[in-house]
């Protein structure tokens, strides 16, 4: 049929492109012919237009969208055009692999380790996808399988800081801090400027019982970083188990101003300045009386603090308290805290012997990643140094 008619050459013209090309430039280009009314320089307009978007028909054109997808951060329309390519390919090992790190990014980690695994088992090999595979694995918490995969991306490019930290962390959880020590100054070798891995060199160091060098890791955070709350706190915990007190107070209250999410922090620095005779002490005290009679989310935190800045509560009551925990676990953890905390105002009033008792049954609790038994266990090995 011969077009005799503008608007028919038009209509064509128009159709054609959004077979093609994207609608929106068709759309535009209609808008431009309502303007102008010019269908030459319509025509010439779209001679001369760059597609930049075509039909998908192929998995690869499932793919390269899906790509673009990704890169603008549209997951939702990637992931579409993902599983559209591998419904048409099935073995295009690359749209595994990028899917499989949208699920990651998206904490799907067990649909991320499937996508990693068929990539892998159609021989893509490298050390992005192992690593990829390794940080999965360890946020399902199968550190041995992290570790396992971490090391092989290692093996294929030792040059990565961030496989190195992921692998650090998976062996501080199984407790092999020498290897996670290792790790973390490998990390901070290849990347120095990545304070976050100054902060946890120094748990690994401390955790081993090599404090100074665990201190010098913290100052190098906080130097790092100014702002690293947990890096001055972890510091300050060094100085608290290796007797300088003065110090671990002045870590402790350099975040008071962040007084409610560090409450056992101010707790143990009301402590430190007891034990170091800082002058302004009672300012400093009745500043967390006031914060802590304020109504709180967590009353136990209250009521440890009641004991410890006031008569309001003996140790009975205290340890009765602390069995009103919501289950096993939280009970243990409370009674933890409880001898902890009676053992501390005791060593204050002069009270060693039973002290000593207290620490003891905080550290019998058998609680693991609580500050209060390794605590207990330093203020042991210091009283036993002083009656030596």
């Amino acid at each position: 049929m011969k077009v005799t008619s503008d608007k028919a050459k038009l209509f064509l013209a128009v159709t054609i492109l959004l077979l093609v090309v994207q609608t929106a430039i068709a759309e535009d280009l209609l808008s431009y012919h309502e303007k102008t009314g010019t269908l030459e320089i319509i025509l010439a307009k779209l001679s001369q237009a760059e597609p930049t978007f075509f039909v998908p028909i192929t998995a690869q054109d499932y793919f390269n969208r899906a790509e673009k997808y990704h890169k603008e951060d549209q997951i939702d329309r990637a992931l579409l055009d993902y599983d559209k390519a591998l419904d048409i390919d099935p073995a295009m090992v690359m749209a595994y692999e990028r899917r499989g790190s949208i699920y990651a990014r998206e904490e799907k980690y067990e649909r991320a380790v499937a996508d990693f695994n068929r990539a892998i088992g159609l021989n893509l090999h490298t050390a992005s996808v192992f690593a990829m595979r390794g940080a999965a694995y360890s946020d399902l918490k199968e550190y041995e399988l992290a570790i396992d995969d971490l090391s092989r991306s290692i093996k294929m490019d030792s040059k990565r800081a961030d496989t190195y930290r992921l692998r650090g962390e998976a062996y501080s959880v199984l407790h092999d801090y020498g290897m996670a020590a290792a790790d973390m100054k490998k990390s901070i070798e290849l990347n120095p400027k990545a304070c976050c891995e100054f902060h946890m060199l120094g748990d690994y160091l401390m955790q081993q019982g090599e404090t100074e060098q665990a201190i010098i890791q913290y100052t190098k955070a906080t130097e790092c970083e100014p702002n690293h709350d947990t890096a001055y706190i972890h510091r300050g915990l060094v100085y608290y188990r290796t007797g300088r007190f003065a110090n671990a107070f002045a870590d402790f209250t350099s975040v008071t101003d962040k007084a409610r999410t560090y409450d056992y922090v101010l707790l143990y620095a009301h402590i430190a300045g007891r034990k170091s005779n800082i002058q302004g002490l009672d300012d400093f005290t009745h500043m967390l009386s006031v914060l802590f009679s304020k109504k709180s989310a967590d009353q136990w935190i209250v009521q440890l603090a009641g004991y410890l800045l006031g008569d309001s509560m003996n140790e009975g009551k205290l340890i009765e308290e602390a069995k009103k925990g919501k289950d096993t676990d939280d009970i243990n953890g409370r009674l933890c805290e409880a001898y902890y905390f009676i053992a501390e105002k005791l060593l204050l009033q002069g009270a060693t012997g039973m002290a000593e008792e207290y620490f003891r049954k905080s550290i019998d609790t058998g609680v693991q990643d609580f500050m209060e038994p390794e605590t207990s266990k330093a203020m042991l090995r210091m009283l036993d140094g002083n009656e030596k």
